[in-house]
């Protein structure tokens, strides 16, 4: 099972689960701040970190949609993390391509052979998607179609891989019934696991030991409130 404690980052309940499974395909489900796509970039990064060669990929449908979201999550909670001393190798200025581990084989040229975590969008998969993945993961991925998902698990099916057991994963907002992801999962009985997340999932929000909103949550809870229609 992955160890998901690492300098200060603790998951809690349907991200810890959806985080935690290995399944092939599995995706987190819930409203806007439940902390999926934190816990879902931690994954892996410590996957990234402790596997030498790894290949993983973050997707969006728009490859230039995930700058101004995922990767600011990214600099801002992940890289922090890294141990002292260490540095990852970003290739492609402020939009970069990939991030390098320095965990390569010759101690001497730790980035030749490191695991390397790659951004990008179905839009222009270009190398993003030029081989073989350990794990794909989709953000927001109520929007691609079921096609866009099968041809990311083709592209984790183990061939070369470096992990153990390959997925293909992604977070979501809830779902309508009649949505792919929905009929994919099926009430349990399909090929996908679907992982419900919650506001009390996030500690920013809802204090784990004491079950209360905090002051930040209470700030934000109430601007989702105000929020009307299908996007409430």
């Amino acid at each position: 099972m992955l160890d998901l404690k690492l300098k200060g980052i603790t998951l809690y309940g349907g991200v810890l689960d959806g985080a935690r499974c290995s399944e092939q395909e599995v995706i987190l489900e819930g409203p806007a701040d439940t902390g999926k796509t934190l816990g879902l970039l931690y994954k892996l990064h410590k996957l990234a970190l402790k596997r030498e060669g790894a290949q993983l990929s973050i997707l969006r449908k728009v490859r230039a949609h995930l700058y101004g979201t995922v990767l600011v999550t990214w600099k801002r909670d992940i890289l922090p993390l890294l141990p002292e001393g260490y540095t990852l190798r970003p290739f492609g200025g402020e939009t970069p391509l990939h991030y390098t581990y320095p965990n390569g084989p010759d101690p001497a040229k730790p980035y030749e052979g490191g695991s390397r975590i790659w951004l990008g969008g179905l839009d222009n998969p270009g190398q993003t998607l030029s081989g073989e993945r350990d794990i794909i993961y989709v953000v927001q991925a109520e929007e691609i179609t079921v096609s866009d998902w099968e041809y990311l698990i083709r592209m984790t099916s183990g061939r070369g891989a470096q992990l153990k057991r390959t997925q293909t994963i992604g977070c979501c907002n809830p779902a309508s019934q009649t949505h792919w992801i929905m009929q994919r999962w099926n009430k349990g009985n399909g090929p996908l696991k679907l992982f419900k997340t919650t506001h009390k999932d996030n500690p920013s929000i809802f204090d784990p030991e004491t079950g209360q909103l905090t002051e930040s949550g209470q700030r934000r809870l109430a601007a989702l409130q105000r929020l009307t229609g299908h996007r409430l």
